[in-house]
């Protein structure tokens, strides 16, 4: 693996750095994210040791066979109206992270070699400090290895290549600050200590939480109920279960960073291409209107009437359809806002048989 090059500070400041600023800003944003993902360059490079492993999650190295960090996972808690629930609960899963940290495989005394080589081959590009520590920084590393008696290794900040500079920037939690105020993309790790923590994305928690949220089909019950045809030119009572259109809450976090996604019932839609009208959508709570004995025909506002009976056919088809909203917030803030991909219709089916009269001592 090569590394891109940094040069000396206070460098930049002569031959008409001033005249070259703008320039060199954006310049520098694209050599931090290539070194971050991981892409060449084209300033003169000095090459470093290949990476020997990948800081995984709760900061432990993760290495690989090959020296890569494609095995590096990040722990997601989940909360809420969770799937591996019946009801409001939690769980923890294992994602790819967004950004993480690997060993450079660089110590102390190799990295500062490093930093003053790269200085030395870009000594006209004032750009060249983008992301990098301070030299003093550098120094007081190699002092901590020298009485410390432990190796100091300097792991290196890495994204995948669908994440945009600026969340790179946003997720780099170093405490070491570069140059420009932008955070470092190194930072020293003594031996034995744990190595810096991997990053989820607010976006990958929305999308975490929405996969688990537990959104189930509706339930369908009816009146006349189970067993019993409905009677023809007479309306049959739908109704669903509250669990069906109550607001479901999934929150997802990893570390200080979190999600929510909340899903709210828009509808429950009872249809048959039998009946007439051929559907009838029932929002939030009309759609828990159980039929009892003594309640007027009026008193629900889903019922599904079939002008025919069933006959030879044998039953009509009958189907719920619930409707979701989703919208989401995260600690970036922002507020609510829909998530980019609303949650597909839930939809039941029931096979229904229409008779033409019958005496019934209950619905």
């Amino acid at each position: 693996m090569r590394r891109w090059g940094v040069r000396r500070q206070g460098a930049g400041r002569r031959q008409g750095a001033g005249r070259r600023q703008g320039a060199g800003i954006r310049r520098g944003a694209a050599l931090l994210a290539a070194a971050a993902l991981g892409t060449a360059a084209s300033l003169t490079l000095i090459a470093g040791p290949a990476a020997a492993a990948g800081g995984g999650p709760s900061g432990q190295a993760s290495p690989s066979t090959d020296g890569s960090t494609l095995g590096v996972r990040a722990e997601v808690r989940l909360s809420g109206d969770v799937i591996a629930s019946a009801g409001t609960g939690a769980m923890t899963v294992s994602v790819p992270p967004a950004c993480w940290w690997e060993s450079s495989g660089m110590d102390a005394e190799a990295f500062i070699t490093y930093w003053d080589d790269s200085a030395l081959a870009n000594h006209d590009h004032s750009y060249a400090f983008w992301g990098m520590p301070s030299h003093s920084a550098a120094e007081e590393a190699v002092a901590r290895q020298k009485s410390g008696g432990k190796q100091v290794t300097w792991y290196q900040y890495r994204c995948r290549s669908d994440i945009a500079y600026e969340e790179m920037l946003k997720l780099n939690a170093n405490p070491n600050n570069g140059f420009f105020g932008v955070p470092a993309i190194y930072q020293p790790v003594v031996a034995g200590a744990p190595g810096p923590a991997a990053v989820v994305s607010v976006a990958d928690l929305r999308d975490i939480a929405q996969k688990y949220m537990r959104l189930l089909k509706p339930t369908m019950t009816r009146a006349p109920g189970a067993g019993l045809p409905a009677i023809v030119q007479l309306p049959t009572w739908y109704w669903a279960d509250p669990d069906d259109v109550k607001t479901k809450l999934v929150r997802a976090e990893a570390g200080p960073v979190w999600a929510e996604v909340r899903a709210d019932s828009l509808s429950v839609e009872f249809a048959s291409p039998a009946a007439s009208p051929s559907s009838v959508a029932c929002a939030d709570q009309a759609a828990l209107v159980r039929w009892a004995d003594g309640m007027s025909e009026s008193a629900s506002s889903c019922t599904l009437t079939f002008p025919q009976t069933t006959g030879a056919r044998g039953s009509y088809t009958v189907t719920a359809t619930n409707t979701w909203f989703a919208d989401w917030q995260s600690s970036d803030g922002g507020g609510w806002r829909a998530v980019p991909r609303q949650p597909a219709p839930l939809l039941s089916q029931q096979q229904l048989q229409v008779a033409e009269t019958q005496v019934v001592s209950g619905r």
